[in-house]
């Protein structure tokens, strides 16, 4: 299996593992408060993955030197991967497994709103704007658009931290 495809499943599939596990873990359905900040850390997932992919390119295929075209080039190649992968999964996520995802993080949304003096009209309305961005095919395109944007970035600082030969 090509490296690029085989740490792109890699990433995509944990990442959703890190979604399922904040779903056990009710930061989607019941602790929204830490489950609006707990996805952030899921960040570790592709630098940690990004890291070994990219070790292992400059270590087995380009005889211990990387250079940020090369790292860039991967790493976009990973991201398509993962990128794929992740928004399949948000498609299943809200779809089969969180049918009322979507909705609670409205209704959650709408309650810090509220709790924060924010005016009930402009509240409405905010929550209105939301409901264009809480649809499944809004998320799904966030998520691969997002992952491959990230996965430059990360393969970017990857490349200098990796570029130099190790002895």
């Amino acid at each position: 299996m090509k490296l690029e495809v085989k740490y792109g499943l890699i990433t995509g599939g944990g990442i959703a593992l890190w979604v399922l596990g904040e779903f056990v873990l009710g930061l989607h359905t019941v602790r929204l408060d830490l489950g609006e900040y707990s996805g952030y850390l899921s960040i570790i997932v592709p630098i940690i993955v990004f890291y070994f992919a990219l070790k292992e390119k400059k270590d087995k295929e380009l005889n211990g030197m990387l250079s940020i075209k090369q790292a860039l080039k991967s790493g976009f190649l990973i991201s398509l991967v993962a990128g794929t992968v992740i928004a399949l999964f948000f498609y299943v996520y809200p779809t089969f497994i969180n049918p009322q995802w979507m909705q609670l993080g409205l209704e959650f949304e709408r309650n810090k709103m509220i709790a924060s003096g924010v005016p009930l009209e402009q509240v409405l309305a905010q929550i209105d704007d939301l409901q264009a961005l809480y649809t499944v095919p809004v998320q799904m395109g966030a998520a691969f658009v997002g992952t491959i944007l990230q996965g430059v970035i990360i393969s970017l600082a990857m490349a200098l931290v990796l570029r130099k030969k190790t002895s």
